[in-house]
Parts: C-alpha cells; structure tokens; sequence
C-alpha cells in the first residue's frame, strides 16, 4: 500500500490523522533528534548536523562525522579523544536549554491521559524526565492503569508508570565504567578531563585494586569512566530489559504508532518499527511519519500509513488545534464519603425529591386468592385497623359478599408472611340464637339459613339471614338478625319453565338490598 503524503494544505487529511490520535487508546511513540532541534540541541544527519558540526570544530581531523558515534572509534585515539571532547560539549548545549518543546509536552499529554504506550527515543538528551517522565528501565513495564479521574495531577508511583520513555542509545545523565561497568554521575573534575580529551578512572576499581594490594594479592585492572551512550555496532547494556519492554508492548496490541522527527536509517530501528507496525496493523490501527525529510517509499510502504511533511511542533500545534480534547483531563467533583451513622441517618431520613414521593403515594396492588378475588372483595383489610364496607350498592357479578371467610385448613400459600401474621386472628363473636318472624307461617314453608360477614372496626359479626317462602309460593319473607331488615314481596307465579330463574333473580336482589341495609 502506497504512503499517503500529507502537506500543510491538506486540511482533510490532517483531520483525519488528528482524529486518529484522538480515538487511540495505546500509542507507541518513537522519536528522535529531530523531536530536539527547536530546543537548540543539533540533529546529526541535517546540514546544521552533528557531523557536520564534527568536521567544523575538528578540521585536521581525518574521522568522519558518522564513525565518531560507531564503535570503531575505540579502535583510534584520535577519535577516542574527539569523542570525549565533543560529547562533553554536547552535554553543556544540552544544560542550556530552559524549555521542552512542544512534542515533549505532547507525549507527556499522551501519558497523563492514559494513551501512551511507551515511547522509544534515539535522543540522549534526555529531556522527556524534564517534563516528569519516567526513563528508569528497573521499573520495568509498570501496571497499565488510567490516571485517577478525581485529580488533575497523575498520582501514579514510578513503580506503577514503569518506564515511560527507553532510551536505544543511553544518555548524557551518567558516565558507565568501562570495567565493571558500574555507573557513576557527572562531577566538575570528571567533566574538565573529558573537555581535554581523557577519560577519567573509575573510583571504584581503584579502591578495589588498592584494597587487594594492602592484603598481599595482586592488583586489579582499573577501568575508565566514558559517557553512558551506545554507539553504532554496540550492544545495548540493558539489552535484555528493553528486549522485554518491547515484547510486552507488542503483545499489548497498540492501535497506532507515532514515528518523529527521526530518519530511519538505524538497523536496529528499523526491526523494532516494523515488529511494532505489524502488532498495530494486525489492531486495525495506523503508523504516522511525522518529518520534513520524506521515507524510502520502497522499504516502507508497507509499514508507513501516513507521511505528514511538516515540522514536529508545528504538526502537534496543529492537532490541539484540531482536537484539543486530547489536551483535556476527565476530572470529577470530590465528594464527600459518608460514614455508617450518616448513611443510617441518610436512609431514615423522608423523601424529598418529587419522584421518590409520587413512588411513595403509589398505590400497591394487593394479592389475589386462589379464587381470583382480593382481600377487599373478601371484606378482610391488610391491617388491624378494619372500617366498615360503603353503604352504596355493589355489584354482585364483580363482588361476590356471601361467601365463607377461609379456615384454617385453607392453603394459604399465596399470602405473605406480614400479611398471613396479621389476619391469622379472628374476631367473629358468635350472636344469640335469632327467632324467626312470626309474619310468615313456617308450617310447611321452606326455610333458607345464609351466612354474611359485615367487617366493623373492632370486630366481626356474622348475621343471619333467613328466607321463608310459603307454600303457595305467594309471599317471600326475609329477615336479618343483626339489622332487623324485614321485606315482602309478592311472588308472580310464572310458568313452570321460568319459576326457577324468576326466584333466583329475587333472591339476589333481595340479598344485595339487605347486606346494604346492614
């Protein structure tokens, strides 16, 4: 796939790499002396390079500004004291500078906000610890975790950031014996030895040779202290750790990569960029170059998404331009933690907000029985408290009132246990043996004993209503106990085929006036 050239003109394009910084979630960064150049620190391979800058200060000198940083330079103490002079002249420049540019602050950005993978440099500046980024490899990989939302500052330990920023060609912070290997910082006097050209003894081994010569042994070899740098065709100190930092980050599947301010010429480099490339790819993610000189289409049209021809930090001013959401840090109001007794409190205290108090004066449905009626069908109220049934007519078809309470023996399965506890007590008191009237004559009539249950305040009273029809069927007389109700009316001698029905109709006409009587 060919490698889409962006131009500062090309404002479509530039919001579409702009979003697809702000929609990654795990950058991979890789930078190098370009990212520095804004800074004062010169890049090596520009025209206002350092090998240029090499030749320049050092014109009789037959090295070449790419063999002062190859490990062929050991070999020559001509260019063994070149390399010391200058890389301590270097290191002054570096001292010098006051401010990170803007691609610093932006990486910095991208590991507060939790985007930042891990960033790779070339630079031995070291000017990403500046802007509080961690560079020790001990702290290994770290814990990927997201900021804290509730503050603005990143809380983190170095021990859970790991190590933000690794450094492939060391740095300019400590010098590294050339024996034991053992580091040391810099110091005024080590600093005007390396200035004439000399590397300075490392301490270290000097006690150590000192000591086994004081106990009759012999001497040991004393090392020199030389800056803490890689060159070309060495192998990296901490190989193993940075080999692991890289595997792991390839294994976390980044979504994009980010490659500035470098050229890619290092052999080393280039295998890291594509394993990475591959890992973003596989992810569905994109790989940006972001510099002024354009790649090799031919090796790296495959690893290459985007080639925006434009400067470090004019590129990252053109993404907070575009999406300065990226800048912004998600942050919560603190609140107030609430102990045991204010939650106890909390919970008792009334309903204020009009949703909760509309839930509260929201009528509950009340259980049905296995019959299909409710409790208030049955004239049995959910509480102690029972008031007496409205004296306007009901409908017999809906509420059937001449029903039996259920017994004991009744399953009762579908009550609750607060409900089944509060009507388990029975308040019917037995009333004194009721006479019938002396309106009808019983000889020979036939008699009808019902049952009804009136609900009062305090107690349950169970009338009994009485039905005489006389013999002739002329006259049906019914009486209640409780209410002294008394009604008669005549009864129509229909054909024998509707005398059934007409009889029952009067029934419950007159049983529904005298339960509303009652």
């Amino acid at each position: 796939m060919p490698i889409i050239t962006v131009t500062p003109s090309c404002s479509r394009q530039l919001q579409s790499v702009a979003d697809s910084v702000a929609r990654s979630k795990k950058i991979i960064v890789v930078t190098g002396a370009g990212i520095s150049t804004n800074c004062g620190i010169p890049d090596f391979r520009s025209t206002d390079g350092l090998y240029n800058l090499v030749k320049a200060q050092y014109p009789n000198a037959v090295v070449k500004g790419r063999d002062l940083f190859d490990a062929v330079l050991w070999s020559d103490p001509t260019s063994t004291s070149l390399f010391y002079t200058f890389l301590a002249n270097l290191r002054s420049e570096v001292l010098k500078v006051k401010e990170t540019t803007s691609v610093h602050k932006f990486i910095r950005t991208l590991a507060e906000t939790g985007r930042l993978q891990r960033c790779y440099t070339q630079n031995i500046d070291g000017l990403e610890e500046r802007e509080g980024l961690v560079m020790n490899l001990s702290h290994g990989k770290g814990k990927r975790k997201r900021p804290s939302p509730i503050t603005v500052d990143d809380n983190r330990t170095d021990q859970e950031k790991g190590c933000q920023v690794v450094q492939l060609h060391g740095n300019l912070k400590s010098l590294r014996c050339t024996n034991c290997q053992m580091l040391t910082t810099y110091t005024p006097s080590a600093v005007r030895t390396l200035l004439s050209g000399v590397a300075p003894l490392c301490e270290a081994c000097q006690i150590a040779s000192e000591c086994r010569q004081a106990a009759g042994k012999r001497g040991i070899k004393v090392g020199h202290l030389r800056p803490n740098v890689v060159l070309y065709g060495e192998e990296h100190p901490d190989a193993e750790m940075v080999g692991i930092l890289a595997e792991a980050d390839i294994k976390a599947a980044p979504d994009l990569m980010i490659i500035l301010g470098t050229s890619l010429k290092v052999h080393g480099l280039k295998v890291v960029v594509k394993e990475f490339s591959k890992a973003v790819h596989a992810k569905g993610g994109k790989v940006l170059f972001v510099n002024n000189t354009p790649p090799t289409d031919s090796v790296w049209s495959d690893v290459i998404d985007y080639f925006v021809e434009m400067d470090c930090d004019v590129w990252v001013a053109d993404v907070k331009a575009r999406r300065a959401a990226i800048w912004e840090r998600q942050t919560k109001l603190p609140v107030q933690k609430l102990t045991k007794a204010g939650a106890v409190a909390e919970k008792k205290a009334p309903l204020r907000d009009k949703e909760n108090a509309g839930a509260k004066k929201r009528k509950i449905l009340e259980p049905k029985t296995p019959g299909g009626r409710s409790r208030k069908a049955l004239g049995m109220n959910s509480t102690l408290q029972q008031t007496p049934p409205s004296s306007r007519k009901r409908d017999s078809k809906k509420h059937n009132i001449l029903c039996i309470p259920p017994t004991d023996s009744e399953p009762d399965a579908h009550r609750t246990p607060t409900k089944r506890r509060k009507i388990t007590k029975k308040f019917i008191i037995e009333s004194p043996p009721i006479s019938p009237p002396s309106t009808p004559t019983v000889k020979g009539g036939r008699a009808l004993r019902i049952e009804v249950i009136v609900s009062g305040p305090e107690k349950q009273l169970r009338n009994e209503i009485q039905i005489y029809e006389d013999n002739d069927g002329s006259n049906v007389t019914a009486w209640s106990g409780n209410a002294g109700y008394r009604k008669s009316e005549p009864n129509p001698k229909p054909g024998k085929s509707q005398e059934a029905i007409t009889r029952r109709k009067s029934l419950r006409n007159l049983k529904s006036d005298m339960v509303t009587a009652a």
